[in-house]
């Protein structure tokens, strides 16, 4: 590559990054006016009958999705169900309306019961839930829980940082498993911190007993072959926002490799990857729609690519405890450092059930192990898993089951 073309590709990049900050600039701006405005027009949000009502707050569809399993349970119950749509800046506000149209379409929440945060800042709910820190409690007094959405405790949830909330602004934490209560009680210990830790399990996984489509239907919806084995790359996000040397040598090369190989390779990136925004500008659904002998899963859910493939290959994404549930093999690829203690030990943890390229010369020779034997470290994947998550299977009816006891729902 000359110098005029690299120059000329640095000031492109450049120009991208400037474009996108100004935008998450304006919808903040935009955003912020609109709380503003709600707080002027107060919504008391009466009860219907008597019934209690518990709301979920969330700002994107791949969040949202993780809510579904215990909607469904709770719908089974005398309360009213509500959903807060709450906008983030780092996402278009087309992102909002088709949020809005997933809690109708989908998880069936009445349309009159799907608000914005600005319409409900003065709300009075008898229970909230939350999947991230980035939330936003009504002004009037509310029971807020946050669900973990994932095994591995991010930092973000335990540090205090003025851009978001941390799990000890919650009244409970519905944690996946042991390890993150562990972690989380340690991170207490040493900074003289309190909260309530309840090990409940990740109710989205639930749906692989039922991922919704039969492995034919999906393996032939991407064009696969349905009697060969298939192979998933599912990159963590945060490598697809990482510097543009590094990104080239890890996904490259691997695709690469795969693409030498008999087998049904599927690509997944994780969501937020397909943010522009989040990936710091890097267009990925327009960049893998280049690849050729590679089949690419744009669908936000992770379900039935997990559940129909042989073998996953992925870095430091929490997928690989989840494919370690189904206890199927895991290679793990760790080509950046981690400077974050929380990060070195999930993967360590990771690390235990995993089968390790510590090189990518060696992927290949990793592969055909883990097709050849499936069943190579499947103790240890089981013991992994049995420390990541609880009630497998379950989950679902233990959160609504705790809701039951903490919120004294009335019987019809």
């Amino acid at each position: 590559m000359d110098e005029n073309t690299w120059k000329a590709r640095e000031m492109a990049r450049i120009v991208t990054r400037v474009i996108h900050f100004t935008l998450v600039i304006i919808r903040f701006i935009i955003i912020t006016l609109l709380n503003v405005i709600g707080l002027l027009s107060v919504t008391t949000g009466k009860r219907e009958g008597g019934k209690k009502k518990i709301a979920f707050q969330t700002y994107s569809i791949h969040l949202a999705q993780h809510f579904q399993p215990v909607i469904t349970q709770l719908m089974k119950e005398n309360v009213e169900l509500s959903f807060i749509i709450l906008p983030n800046s780092q996402f278009p506000l087309k992102s909002a309306r088709a949020l809005r149209a997933y809690a109708r379409d989908v998880l069936l929440i009445p349309n009159k019961n799907i608000k914005y945060y600005w319409e409900t800042i003065w709300g009075k709910y008898d229970l909230i839930i939350y999947n991230e820190v980035y939330a936003k409690f009504p002004i009037r007094k509310t029971t807020n829980w946050l669900m973990s959405h994932g095994t591995g405790v991010t930092l973000r949830t335990i540090k205090r940082s003025i851009f978001h909330k941390t799990l000890f602004d919650f009244d409970l934490s519905l944690m996946a498993g042991s390890y993150d209560v562990n972690v989380v009680k340690k991170f207490c210990e040493k900074e003289g911190l309190s909260a309530e830790l309840v090990p409940i399990g990740v109710p989205f996984l639930d749906r692989f007993a039922d991922p919704g489509i039969s492995r034919e239907r999906y393996l032939m919806n991407l064009s696969l072959d349905t009697n060969k084995k298939t192979i998933l790359f599912a990159p963590h996000w945060g490598l697809t926002r990482t510097s543009s040397q590094i990104l080239n040598r890890y996904f490259d090369q691997c695709i690469a490799i795969l693409k030498e190989l008999d087998y049904n390779i599927l690509l997944k990136l994780h969501a937020c990857s397909l943010n522009i925004s989040q990936a710091k500008g890097v267009n990925w659904k327009k960049r893998v729609q280049k690849l050729s002998s590679i089949a690419v899963d744009h669908n936000f859910d992770d379900i039935p690519a997990l559940a129909f493939s042989d073998v996953l290959i992925t870095d430091i994404s929490s997928r690989a405890f989840n494919f370690m549930m189904l206890n199927k093999p895991v290679i793990l690829i760790f080509q950046v450092p981690f400077s974050q203690l929380i990060e070195v030990d999930k993967a360590r943890l990771m690390q235990r059930g995993s089968l390790v390229a510590d090189r990518l010369d060696n992927l290949k020779q990793l592969i055909e192990r883990a097709m050849e034997n499936p069943d190579l470290l499947s103790m240890d994947r089981q013991k992994v898993a049995s420390e990541c998550f609880v009630n497998f299977g379950r989950s679902a009816e233990a959160v609504v089951a705790l809701i039951k006891n903490r919120i004294k729902l009335e019987q019809d």
